[in-house]
């Protein structure tokens, strides 16, 4: 009987692992919204879908984890990453290593699945204030502190609701007062 099992149980882990890689099961990952800037430096192999990275002893490349590039002004961009938890912290790692050399600057804009740390519960009644104090797109580079002021509570809380508006879709991502659009 428990040999039957064994078999059962090593047949279903199989059978949905193929429907994974198929695409029929859809697998929550973890994801990150990074926001790049330009500098000096026309095109940096870290942001290629060909550049690779170590995770333990497994070799990825970014077009493995890349779910989508927006382009905003001439040299800004978002790029949107999805990946297993330890694939997206390395990454990060290098990209951190790679900001050092100051030919850009990247920041992570959104994440969904990853330790937040210290963050901050979002209730729903502020982010429906957030949206209603927010005026129309583009916004000036700190509007979250203007939003803040108006509505008595910290910046942060501000910008965890104004995060979470642009992951629902009710507004576009935006840096430093520039959208960026799908290609």
């Amino acid at each position: 009987m428990a040999k039957c099992i064994e078999v059962i149980d090593k047949k279903l882990h199989e059978r949905l692992r193929q429907w994974s890689n198929r695409g029929i099961i859809e697998e929550e990952k973890p994801g990150i919204v990074y926001g790049v800037e330009l500098h000096n430096i026309e095109n940096p192999a870290i942001f290629s879908g060909k550049y690779q990275f170590w995770v333990g002893d497994e070799l990825y490349s970014l077009k493995d984890i890349i779910s989508e590039r927006k382009h905003g002004r001439q040299k800004q961009e978002l790029l949107s990453l999805v990946a297993k938890k330890e694939v997206l912290q390395a990454y990060i790692k290098n990209v951190q290593h790679a900001c050092k050399k100051g030919h850009f600057s990247a920041k992570i804009m959104s994440s969904t699945g990853m330790d937040a740390g210290p963050g901050i519960p979002i209730d729903e009644n502020i982010v429906l204030r957030v949206k209603e104090s927010l005026p129309m797109q583009p916004w000036p580079k700190g509007v979250h502190k203007v939003v803040a002021e108006r509505m008595g509570c910290k910046p942060r809380t501000v910008s965890a609701a104004i995060q979470e508006l642009i992951r629902r879709g009710v507004f576009k991502q935006q840096i430093d007062g520039e959208l960026f659009e799908s290609k």
